[in-house]
């Protein structure tokens, strides 16, 4: 899921590098993208089956996670311009590409009525938390529609990568119930894709994300969830890596 705006490809060129799939020369990309968005790197090859994903779409996954992502860096009006791009996509060409995909109209007007809300939340300057987990609902909704095209990557690991960012979030709020039940959708999801990352050559990464859930099952204070679900984006971006080089 190598995605050309601004997080998605910030984070892959990570996992790629952490993996030893791609050179030094994309240190330099990567570091410009972290002050401004990102183009596409062209160092970064992969001998992956493209992606028939729409642009729109990835654009879209993309949008909600810049809203979080500008967020975390002090960054809020880049973070309001990412709301109002994902809404304009949820309105406009994704919401097309999903409805010829066949995607039922329930499920584009919930990612409509998400994107607006998060919207909604962001342009009035609601607390970063709370836009934060406006936008990450938006990614929720992202693994089923992505299951409907052909992508190196499983839909299964944006899963993940939506899973633990809400653990993330859920530790910030002090929210243990909600945290919990998080978790245990995060170990059953691991469960369903950690075969077939073990069999496209990831068995480092598999060992280390389940000592990952291990951990988060265990509990602890809500800072040590935090830090551990941070930790989780980042061995599910070696994952992305590890399928994106079979």
């Amino acid at each position: 899921m190598i995605f050309n705006p601004v997080t998605r490809t910030r984070r892959l060129v990570a996992g790629l590098l952490a993996a030893g799939i791609v050179g030094g020369g994309t240190v330099g990309a990567l570091a410009a993208a972290q002050g401004a968005p990102a183009k596409t790197p062209h160092t970064v090859t992969a001998a992956a089956t493209p992606s028939t994903v729409p642009k729109p779409l990835t654009r879209a996954e993309t949008a909600a996670e810049d809203v979080i992502g500008y967020l975390e860096k002090g960054q809020p009006a880049k973070s309001r311009a990412e709301a109002r791009v994902l809404r304009g996509l949820a309105h406009g060409a994704a919401a097309d590409a999903l409805r010829k995909a066949g995607v039922p109209a329930t499920q584009i007007a919930a990612l409509q009525q998400r994107a607006d809300r998060t919207a909604r939340l962001s342009l009035r300057g609601a607390p970063a938390l709370q836009v934060s987990q406006a936008a990450n609902s938006v990614s929720g909704l992202m693994a089923g529609f992505y299951a409907r095209y052909q992508d190196p990557v499983p839909a299964a690991v944006l899963r993940l990568d939506y899973l633990d960012r809400q653990a993330q979030l859920d530790a910030k709020a002090g929210d243990r119930a909600n945290l919990r039940h998080t978790v245990q959708e995060l170990a059953a999801t691991w469960q369903r894709l950690r075969p077939q990352l073990i069999a496209a050559g990831g068995t480092s990464v598999a060992t280390a994300y389940d000592r990952h859930v291990s951990a988060l099952q265990h509990g602890g204070t809500a800072v040590a969830s935090e830090k551990q679900a941070i930790h989780g984006l980042d061995l599910v971006d070696k994952m992305e890596a590890v399928f994106l080089a079979k």
